[in-house]
């Protein structure tokens, strides 16, 4: 476990010298929540295939939603919506037809597809950002979640360094 410069927190930030901040061990990825005052982290891999889904759902054609689609969960959609077809006939259609979310996966308007990564900011964040920096919150639908307060982006983002993880901002990707 690596020993904590907990003089470096008490500094303000203009004060510190990040040439004695460890290098980071892991990376985190963070950005804004879109519809409401709080931050988002998540590992690279898991940000960019949630900003990939988002930008897939967004398609205009059938075609368009199936080369922004991540492989494996265009897959694991197509099955999930033949398994669940209910006696109805899914057939994909041709790739110049108007691309409808509704007809592939319904949980994406509900909030419940991809993955909801507030709701797990408690797996990647460590216990003293989470305890210091985040409230929980609970959802009508989908239940418990954490709001980081924006205004402490340096302050975390400078905990974070200090504990070996790196966190770069990345408005660039649509992840929440």
């Amino acid at each position: 476990m690596k020993k904590r410069n907990t003089d470096a927190l008490s500094a303000p930030l203009s004060e510190v010298d990040t040439r004695q901040l460890p290098e980071v061990d892991r990376l985190l990825f963070y950005r804004d929540v879109p519809h409401m005052a709080s931050l988002v982290f998540a590992p690279p891999e898991l940000a960019e295939n949630g900003s990939q889904i988002r930008g897939a759902f967004a398609a205009k054609t059938w075609g368009e939603f199936q080369a922004l689609m991540p492989e494996d969960d265009l897959k694991s959609l197509l099955k999930s919506r033949y398994e669940n077809a209910w006696g109805d006939l899914f057939v994909i259609l041709e790739p110049d037809d108007p691309f409808d979310a509704e007809d592939i996966c319904a949980a994406y308007f509900d909030g419940d597809y991809p993955y909801w990564l507030q709701k797990a900011q408690d797996i990647w964040l460590p216990n003293e950002i989470i305890e210091h920096w985040s409230e929980e919150k609970l959802s009508t639908l989908n239940g418990h979640f954490w709001v980081i307060d924006p205004q402490w982006e340096q302050e975390i983002v400078q905990c974070l360094r200090e504990q070996g993880i790196g966190a770069q901002r990345r408005d660039d990707l649509y992840f929440f």
